[in-house]
């Protein structure tokens, strides 16, 4: 893997970090109990009453917009591409552990979000493998 893949790796990683962080820590971390002003109280609301909103907001910002604007700064859209491999779990899991989930842990939830994982890292290994 030369310089320029790690690089590339890394950035991949960082450029999807605010939807990782807001996916696993909004509904049952961040927003138990409300926060009382500013953005963070925008936000638990939005994902406490809208998920399907707050999840396609989020994703709008941080992959449309945001990746946007690092492949303007890159000349380049590459990193649109891997970053597919992250974004059906983290929608999953924001579903599966949203308060709001009708028997979340049901067999049934727990084979499919097995399921997205598997195919997820198996997409992942074969995007990272095909850098070297």
């Amino acid at each position: 893997m030369t310089i320029r893949d790690r690089t590339n790796l890394i950035l991949m990683l960082v450029a999807g970090l605010p939807s990782i962080i807001l996916v696993c820590f909004v509904p049952a971390t961040l927003c138990t109990p409300a926060p009382a002003y500013g953005w963070l109280k925008e936000a638990c609301g939005l994902a406490m009453e809208h998920p399907i909103v707050f999840v396609n907001v989020l994703f709008f910002l941080n992959v449309s917009v945001g990746f946007w604007i690092v492949g303007l700064i890159q000349g380049s859209f590459w990193l649109i591409d891997p970053y597919w491999t992250f974004i059906p779990p983290l929608i999953g899991q924001f579903y599966l552990s949203h308060p709001l989930a009708v028997h979340p842990m049901t067999t049934r939830a727990a084979v499919a979000m097995a399921l997205v994982w598997i195919w997820s890292i198996r997409l992942t290994h074969n995007y990272v493998s095909s850098l070297s």
